[in-house]
Order: structure tokens, then sequence, then C-alpha cells
């Protein structure tokens, strides 16, 4: 399952939907987890510039959310 949350985070971050974003987030989807390439969903969010997206998986990663 966490593999599944993990590559729809991702897919979110690409249509940069942050009401998505956090439903996902909401329902235990992991920030932190790496795909196969060792990038977490901030790495993806800072390369692909969605500053928003970055901003809401770092509060959910210091437990702000």
């Amino acid at each position: 399952m966490w593999v599944c949350m993990k590559f729809r985070l991702i897919l979110r971050l690409g249509g940069a939907s942050l009401k998505v974003l956090m439903l996902l987030l909401e329902a235990r989807a992991d920030p932190q987890r790496e795909d196969i390439t060792g990038r977490t969903a901030v790495d993806v969010a800072e390369s692909w510039s969605y500053v928003d997206a970055r901003e809401v998986l770092m509060a959910a990663i210091e437990g702000q959310m």
C-alpha cells in the first residue's frame, strides 16, 4: 500500500493539486518514502519548482499537519 500511495503522491505533485496532496497525506501517505532512484516527494516538488507542494510536504514531515 505504501508504494501505491507514494506513486500517487508523486503523481499529484505533477498535477500540482494541493487539495489532493493534502488528502493523500491525511490518508497517511509517507512524504519521506523514496522511489527507486532515491528521491522523495519533497525532492520532486523542489525539482519541479512546486513551492506550495513542498511547503505542505515539509509541514507534514515536521508533524504540523
